[in-house]
């Protein structure tokens, strides 16, 4: 509670706090942008992955194949929004990004290392559940500071 009445009084988060209001705005703005354009990115990406034939080929894709691993990340955000919320307020901001940062290691070395369709989907949503926890614990540093 006192934290709470000094931030009120003082209009201070913490000592990183930018002293101006435009300037805060501004970075809170720049990085919703930085986050939604990344996440842009990795659709677009693999769509573009998807038109090569080596991959095709590969993975013996069809139509639903690709669209599935297209829109997988998607069911990991939806895991990380249901589950994460209470695990990012119990080891706090920084151990949420930790796991973050330790699941996208294990979806990205799952989808390297893929030999099948099914390991390359469950890399993309062990990663979208990565995303989505990152996601959780960053909008927890911003509120709480």
């Amino acid at each position: 509670m006192d934290q709470l009445i000094s931030i009120v009084q003082f209009g201070s988060i913490g000592p990183l706090q930018p002293k101006s209001s435009k300037l805060t705005i501004t970075l809170l703005v720049t990085a919703c942008c930085v986050f939604a354009v990344t996440t842009g990115y990795d659709a677009g990406l693999m769509n573009g992955i998807n038109m090569m034939p080596q991959y095709v080929d590969w993975f013996q894709l069809t139509t639903v194949t690709k669209s599935l691993s297209v829109c997988s990340s998607y069911f990991g955000w939806f895991i990380a929004a249901i589950f994460m919320g209470p695990v990012v307020e119990c080891t706090g901001r920084k151990g949420g990004i930790f796991i973050s940062v330790i699941l996208k290691l294990v979806g990205i070395a799952l989808m390297a290392s893929s030999q099948s369709v099914g390991m390359f989907i469950g890399g993309r949503i062990i990663l979208g559940w990565a995303k989505g926890t990152a996601a959780i614990a960053s909008a927890t540093g911003v509120t709480v500071g």
